[in-house]
């Protein structure tokens, strides 16, 4: 038991929890007054997509792989600045597809099931607005020089063809709500935005005010920031 309690302990440590409590309480810590507005996107119009993912396929001629443990090394070498992060989102069970021109990177995104009515986002780290499954895009990125090019709707659509045998259709994801370009990527690419959720951070209290924008639904609930550790999935 004890060891099991030490075992806890340092991965806790690994993560970055236990320094998440210290950085609360010390000077230039996280702000003790913080909000902001969150969009949650769930994919509507697939035949879009599909049509989307198809050209994208076909014209720019990218391939699409679910990444290794050698792929995850190549990545923190060419991102090392996001390598802890990266390493932590596989100990976390996410997954992480790569685009491909040849032996280069060209785009990458991480992603994972939803778990019911659980979601662990980059700023909603306890919501949950109704039962949801799926698979969730946590973070897609794509290399200056090969935007504009339907990247985002190609790494998502390989990634939900590579889920489709477990069952999986559906598809969500969110973004900042200022954040015009990623809104735009999304509604481009067959997805509608479902919740509208208003978030602030009170002395480590987090509420959420949220409104369903198909149904007209509202909900709101609350968490605790000193009970989960904030940080990137």
């Amino acid at each position: 038991m004890a060891g099991q309690k030490l075992s806890n302990l340092k991965q806790r440590i690994r993560d970055g929890e236990l320094s998440y409590y210290v950085k609360r309480f010390l000077p230039g810590g996280n702000p003790v007054l913080y909000g902001g507005v969150q969009l949650i996107f769930r994919l509507a119009d697939v035949q879009k997509f599909e049509e989307l993912f198809e050209i994208v396929s076909r014209r720019f001629g990218h391939e699409f792989k679910r990444a290794d443990e050698t792929d995850i090394e190549q990545l923190c070498g060419e991102f090392p600045a996001e390598a802890e992060v990266f390493r932590r989102r596989v100990r976390r069970g996410n997954y992480c597809y790569l685009s491909l021109k040849g032996e280069e990177i060209t785009g990458f995104l991480w992603a994972r099931e939803a778990e019911g009515e659980f979601f662990d986002t980059n700023t909603l780290w306890i919501f949950r607005p109704d039962q949801m499954d799926g698979l969730w895009g946590i973070y897609a990125y794509v290399k200056p020089e090969y935007r504009l090019q339907g990247l985002f709707p190609f790494l998502m659509g390989s990634a939900r063809r590579d889920f489709l045998p477990k069952g999986y259709d559906r598809m969500y994801g969110e973004t900042n709500g200022g954040n015009k370009a990623s809104i735009q990527t999304h509604l481009s690419a067959g997805y509608e935005i479902v919740w509208k959720v208003v978030y602030v951070s009170i002395l480590g209290l987090k509420l959420y005010f949220a409104r369903n924008l198909t149904t007209g639904r509202r909900t709101f609930s609350y968490s605790y920031a000193l009970r989960v550790a904030e940080y990137r999935l």
